[in-house]
C-alpha cells in the first residue's frame, strides 16, 4: 500500500484502490488487521513517524507476475509457454544488479509499471524479465524450458 510514489501513484490509488476496497470487505478487513504504524525516510532525509503501512505478502502475487510475464512473452514473441517451460519469480526491496545486456523495454501507466525483458535467440521459450511498480518495488523472473 505504500508502495506508490508521486503524484500518479496517488491518482491511481484514489481511483482505483480506494474503489476496490470500498466494495471488498474481506479485503478490507484483511488490511486493516495487518496494518501498524511505521516510520519512514522521507526524499529530503528526514524520518516520518506513524505512516500507516501494510506487511507485503508478495507470494500472494506471484500468479500476477507469471501470467504478466505470460502475456508479455505472448505479446512480444506470438508464441505460448504453456506447461513447456518453468518459471521462477524472485520480488526485491531495490533494484536488482542485472547482467550487462541489451534489454527491451516498455512500460504502463504513466511508467507506474515499468518492464524489461531479454529474449535468448537460441533458445525461444528462454526469457529474464524485470518488473518495476511505482518506482518502488521490482519483481523478477526467469523462464526456463522445462528437461525432457
Amino acid at each position: 500500500m505504500a508502495a506508490g510514489y508521486g503524484p500518479e501513484g496517488e491518482r491511481l490509488f484514489a481511483r482505483q484502490t480506494s474503489r476496490t476496497l470500498e466494495h471488498n470487505r474481506r479485503l478490507r478487513q484483511e488490511l486493516s488487521s495487518d496494518a501498524r504504524l511505521i516510520e519512514i525516510l522521507a526524499p529530503n532525509g528526514a524520518f516520518i513517524h506513524g505512516v500507516p503501512a501494510v506487511p507485503a505478502r508478495y507470494s500472494r502475487h506471484n500468479w500476477i507476475i507469471e501470467r504478466t510475464i505470460r502475456g508479455l512473452h505472448f505479446h512480444h514473441c506470438t508464441h505460448i509457454l504453456g506447461d513447456k517451460v518453468n518459471i521462477r519469480l524472485f520480488w526485491h526491496t531495490e533494484p536488482p544488479t542485472v547482467p550487462n545486456l541489451t534489454w527491451a523495454t516498455g512500460s504502463m501507466g504513466r511508467d507506474q509499471f515499468v518492464y524489461k525483458y531479454f529474449l535468448l535467440a537460441e533458445q525461444p521459450l528462454a526469457s529474464l524479465w524485470l518488473f518495476q511498480f511505482f518506482k518502488r518495488l521490482w519483481a523478477s523472473g526467469t523462464v526456463l524450458p522445462k528437461q525432457k
